[in-house]
């Protein structure tokens, strides 16, 4: 499988405007401001907690991300290494009812996680605008 190609924002780009709906309906949904979920769109490379959201919230499984045909009837499975090269084994897998709890517990933490760094960017600026005001009386 040739992996040079492979563009996960523009897959979950794909992903979002199939579903016909407007873009902050659809960014709320990850939990983030519609520039963040651009900013997703943009990226060649994701990390597997943006790929399991999207993954969760379109009901597709990984191997829409990793096939060719694009198929979302099949699980796949794959190695993700440090390096980003992604091998894909093809074999079915099925989650246990276990693991698809795990995994949905992991994507909420990291939805959550994008949350709270969103409030403490907005938090700092809030600190900053208080800060020149009092500076002006």
């Amino acid at each position: 499988m040739d992996t040079s190609q492979l563009h996960f924002g523009q897959l979950i780009e794909n992903l979002v405007r199939d579903k016909g709906s407007d873009i902050d309906s659809e960014a709320r949904k990850w939990g983030f401001e519609r520039n963040n979920l651009y900013k997703i769109f943009h990226k060649e490379d994701l990390n597997t907690g943006h790929l399991r959201r999207a993954c969760e919230i379109y009901r597709v499984d990984m191997s829409y991300f990793l096939g060719e045909n694009r198929s979302v009837n099949q699980v796949g499975k794959a190695n993700i290494g440090g390096s980003g090269n992604i091998q894909y084994k093809g074999q079915a897998n099925t989650l246990s009812p276990i693991e698809h709890a795990d995994n949905n517990l992991i994507n909420e933490n990291e939805r959550l996680k994008e949350q709270v760094r969103h409030l403490n960017d907005q938090n700092q600026l809030l600190r900053e605008m208080v800060e020149i005001l009092k500076a002006k009386t």
